[in-house]
């Protein structure tokens, strides 16, 4: 069963709250299950607003959820938001999202897509640990951190891009990324925590992982790089090389443009979605046929009554 939530469509399993700011925030009420979508507009007691947050925890548990429709009048997702929805498998976040909380899809398991709006501004810690079916995340020029334990555990991630508006890395940042084999660290990060070989954004990786970076030799690294950056494991270093550009690195691993990438994961879930739209539009259209031909019959069966 896929239950539908448009602006005019049943919310039952829904919930809104005021925000306070002019706005709604929505969590689940009850059991959601399927693919569901948020509307952009909910007329409550506060009267008709948007719907401009998903609410601490608003979904968290829910492992019946296999997708998620977010409208672009939401800016915020609070923490733990999807925490343990084992069966949500793919999410697209709108550009009108500007931060998303800690933990926010802690433990997605089946969470295979991720694709990040043009304004998220960080990636808090723990947001996609144990998502251990992630593959690939493209991290839009938005965001400018990327925290502890962000990707904690996501063992079959195998690309992940971070771009040059990053300027700190967090300790366990990719701990256990162990299907990761490279990797490019722009020279805009000046900050990498890693103050034990446990703290390592690397560690538990793969041994074959290599890093790339612009950074152009090991006497330059910044200074906020911590000692132990580097490491995969105790006494144990990865493979780094020095002074590559992006364009070098991507030649280098024979690596297509990550943005394309995104772009083609974002248009195959459009074009899914609008499948299920067209599906529901359909049955609408069978249901009001069988009601009318049901008014039909009923009004020749009153007239043969009548003539008799």
């Amino acid at each position: 069963t896929i239950n539908i939530y448009t602006a005019e469509a049943d919310t039952t399993y829904l919930s809104f709250e005021s925000d306070g700011n002019g706005g709604y925030a929505v969590s689940a009420n009850g059991g959601p299950t399927g693919e569901i979508f948020i509307p952009a507009k909910y007329n409550g007691s506060a009267g008709l607003l948007p719907v401009t947050s998903i609410g601490v925890e608003a979904f968290r548990n829910r492992t019946g959820l296999t997708g998620i429709n977010i409208p672009n009048s939401v800016t915020s997702i609070g923490s733990s938001a999807f925490y343990y929805c084992t069966s949500l498998t793919d999410i697209n976040i709108p550009d009108s999202v500007t931060s998303i909380g800690s933990q926010a899809f802690y433990f997605c398991s089946g969470l295979t897509t991720v694709t990040l709006g043009n304004s998220v501004s960080s990636i808090e810690s723990s947001t996609f640990t144990h998502c251990s079916n992630l593959t690939t995340i493209n991290i839009p020029d938005s965001v400018t951190s990327i925290g502890d334990s962000a990707f904690f555990y996501c063992t079959n991630l195998t690309d992940i891009n971070i771009p040059d508006s990053v300027t700190s890395i967090g300790s366990r940042a990719f701990y256990r990324c162990t299907s990761l084999t490279h990797i490019f660290v722009p020279s805009t990060v000046t900050t990498i925590s890693a103050a034990s070989y446990s703290d390592s954004p690397f560690y538990q990786c793969s041994s074959s992982l290599v890093i790339y970076t612009g950074v152009a030799n090991a006497s330059s690294v910044p200074s906020g790089w911590g000692t132990y950056w580097y490491y995969y494991e105790d006494g144990k270093i990865l493979t780094v090389k020095y002074g590559y550009s992006r364009a070098q690195y991507e030649a280098e691993v024979g690596i297509s443009n990550t943005s394309d990438q995104s772009q083609q994961a974002l248009a195959n879930l459009i074009s899914r979605r609008n499948e299920m739209k067209n599906a529901i539009v359909i049955e609408v259209m069978i249901a009001l046929v069988i009601v009318s031909a049901g008014v039909v019959i009923n009004l020749a069966t009153k007239k043969k009554k009548n003539e008799k």
